[in-house]
């Protein structure tokens, strides 16, 4: 694999959907095993760079305006659980009437915060069209919930990069989730946010591959808008019309 530093630059369609963060190699590993079926596959064959076992993908971030915004959708429950008190606790008109002229199945209403912006932008150090092509052909959006309909983007560009960005911002801020011992051994800022979160795929606990070490306290990007990055393409790179290609490019 010939490594370049890019950027692929994502215009959507819907609100996506993030639920922490959602990094460049965990939305690979998903397509690949959308492509392969094969756990293992999905989590090994990540055309992405990896240093201290962490890969260089970073996690994802917007055009501005960007805003947060409410998404709701309708899911069926099954005649098994209609009785579940925790899916009908009482309002402050008492309990929930149970509707079971529709059938076996009853909807129910799930909300959920998603942001909501042009374009989203993934940073990447790695194969750039490989990560482009999977990205387009193996997911219908990015985030949570997008088998239905959220994160749903028209177009991939790829941006060729002067500088790599999957780890870090021109300020020297984390651009993902890196253990906080690999951030002070590549010289990282001291005065960065931390929290105990997954740093690797699988991000999921109620994954078979995860384990005790998935984990660790990590620096942690707290920006959501591109501009925070400082990114800049390469003066030499080819860009192909990319600008003009409205979603001929994948």
């Amino acid at each position: 694999m010939v490594a370049t530093a890019f950027c692929l630059e994502i215009r959507l369609v819907s609100a996506v959907v993030t639920n922490g963060f959602l990094t460049l190699d965990s939305l690979l590993a998903a397509a690949l095993y959308n492509r392969t079926g094969d756990l293992a596959v999905a989590h090994r064959d990540i055309p992405l760079q990896r240093e201290h076992e962490v890969w260089r993908g970073s996690t994802v971030f917007f055009s501005e305006p960007c805003f947060i915004v409410d998404v709701d959708r309708v899911a069926s429950l099954k005649q098994r659980d209609d009785l579940s008190l925790g899916l009908y606790a009482p309002g402050p008109r008492g309990f929930t009437a149970i509707d079971q002229r529709r059938g076996r199945y009853k909807a129910s209403l799930d909300g959920y915060k998603g942001m909501s912006a042009e374009y989203a932008y993934y940073f990447g150090m790695g194969d750039a069209e490989a990560s482009r092509e999977l990205i387009a052909r193996w997911l219908p959006g990015l985030g949570k919930k997008h088998q239905s309909g959220c994160g749903e983007f028209e177009s991939i560009v790829v941006r060729e990069l002067a500088v790599d960005r999957s780890w870090s911002s021109a300020g020297g801020t984390p651009t993902r989730p890196i253990p906080v011992e690999t951030w002070m051994a590549i010289g990282g800022r001291t005065d960065v946010a931390t929290e105990d979160t997954a740093w690797m795929p699988p991000y999921s606990p109620s994954s078979s591959l995860w384990t005790a070490d998935s984990v660790r306290r990590c620096v942690i990007p707290v920006e959501r808008c591109v501009d925070a990055v400082g990114w800049c393409e390469r003066e030499d790179a080819d860009r192909n019309d990319q600008d003009d290609a409205d979603g001929e490019d994948w």
